[in-house]
């Protein structure tokens, strides 16, 4: 588990970078650049949308969520770049998809995005998403090779980065 403080820059974390990306940016853009900011009620026709909205927000933090405890109760570390996990983690939704962290996050911001109606929420989403791509692919698997080695590229061909397999991947026994 974490020690103390791991769980700070874990809370540190979480508050700025998901924060950020789900809470403080969207709705600046939806307070300052909105035109119908104080106007905001959904109609009966509307009722869809704010329920599919929920839906993936929902369904986008509790993917990463269970991602983020996964790295701190078996990878004994934060998703914070200075605090990383120390252990691989090969669980829960990992043993799908190589990134379901982010990936819960967009399904999140995408849940707003349909929820609010907003295209400036949309334009973020997509700017948020093509920065993960380029980060990811360009950066942080670099990283993970060097940090785990011939165990993090066996994961990486046998487990897609945002695709989720149809069947959980088992991790060759060490």
């Amino acid at each position: 588990m974490l020690n103390a403080s791991q769980l700070r820059t874990f809370v540190i974390g979480v508050l700025l970078v998901p924060g950020s990306v789900l809470v403080y940016i969207p709705f600046a853009l939806m307070w300052f650049v909105s035109e119908d900011r104080n106007s905001y009620e959904p109609s009966e026709v509307d009722q869809l949308r704010v329920y599919l909205g929920v839906l993936l927000f929902v369904l986008g933090i509790a993917v990463a969520t269970w991602s983020m405890r996964l790295f701190a109760t078996l990878g004994n570390g934060t998703p914070v770049p200075t605090s990383p996990p120390i252990n691989f983690v090969v669980s829960g939704p990992y043993r799908y998809v190589r990134n379901p962290m982010i990936i819960g996050i967009m399904i999140a911001l995408l849940g707003e995005c349909v929820f609010f109606a907003s295209w400036h929420v949309t334009y973020w989403l997509a700017f948020v998403l093509v920065g993960n791509l380029i980060y990811i692919g360009f950066f942080e698997e670099k990283e993970l090779e060097k940090r785990f080695g011939s165990e993090y590229v066996d994961f990486k061909n046998n487990v897609p980065g945002w695709i989720p397999r149809l069947r959980p991947w088992e991790p060759p026994a060490m």
